[in-house]
């Protein structure tokens, strides 16, 4: 690798510890100064609990389709696949369900609106059972 030296001088080159920068590229040194800002950020450390929960979650989605692939066999592991997927479209369904009955209950909380509450909460009641008995019969049957 072949180093450029840096034409510009600054005081702190001088410090004892600091010699190592004059034989970096521009660009290397530009990294450098970019990681020393970003490191302490939220949103790097944040990115990067995500990136590693992710890449987690992936490895094992991939170890199980594999390990019960192999175990299963292609028929017994279509049907598990088709039952992983509705639950899946079903998990979709209440958990919008839960996050707009989550949004309207903190607005009338903060509004201390209890009688909007207990209306919405009956209104919810009815839609969950509704919901439930429409997926049993279509389901179930």
């Amino acid at each position: 690798m072949k180093y450029e030296w840096v034409a510009t001088f600054h005081i702190s080159y001088f410090i004892p510890h600091t010699f190592l920068p004059l034989m970096m590229k521009e660009s290397q040194l530009k990294i450098k100064a970019l990681w020393l800002n970003m490191k302490d950020s939220s949103l790097l450390t944040g990115g990067t609990l995500l990136f590693l929960a992710m890449t987690v979650v992936n490895a094992g989605n991939y170890l199980f389709n594999l390990i019960l692939g192999r175990w299963l066999g292609p028929a017994a592991f279509a049907d598990l696949s088709l039952i992983v997927t509705m639950m899946l479209m079903i998990t979709f369904v209440t958990a919008t369900f839960q996050l707009t009955a989550a949004r309207f209950a903190a607005v009338q909380a903060a509004d201390d609106d209890l009688e909007a509450m207990a209306n919405t909460r009956r209104w919810q009641l009815g839609i969950a059972w509704g919901l439930g008995i429409f997926l049993l019969v279509v389901l179930g049957g």
